[in-house]
């Protein structure tokens, strides 16, 4: 029990981290509730078979209105097949902001590979940005 207390309270104090600067944030009830509708029409999107990487707009939507220090690193996980696809929506006009951000690209296949030792060894996003490409 020691070590899920120790590992906790190394969360709690991590001045960049997700308590700090999610948890402990004003605009987090609101986002929430954002998230929320974002999931169900993504649900719907799948489900109607016309889903994709509007993803991209959400995740803009969302790094834009959060604290600089939750939108440090942004990551798109998708299918191995699809990189080049994101790439081409990423380079739009409308996607300019993108550049703005630290976007990477994380294929399903690297996730599956090395999530058991990104796990067991992983501290931070070492391990994520290892298997994942920069895309802009």
């Amino acid at each position: 029990m020691s070590n899920t207390r120790a590992l906790i309270a190394r969360w709690h104090d991590d001045a960049g981290g997700t308590y700090r600067s999610w948890s402990l944030w004003e605009q987090r009830l609101k986002n929430f509730r954002s998230i929320r509708s974002g999931i169900r029409e993504v649900v719907a999107e799948i489900a109607a078979d016309t889903f994709g990487y509007s993803g991209i707009v959400r995740l803009l939507d969302l790094s834009f209105g959060a604290p600089a220090t939750i939108a440090r690193e942004l990551f798109i996980v998708a299918p191995d097949d699809r990189e080049p696809e994101v790439r081409a929506q990423v380079q739009r006009p409308a996607f300019r902001g993108v550049g703005d951000l630290r976007v990477r690209y994380l294929p399903y296949g690297e996730l599956e590979r090395h999530r058991e030792s990104m796990a067991r060894f992983g501290e931070g996003l070492k391990g994520i940005q290892s298997v994942s490409r920069v895309l802009c």
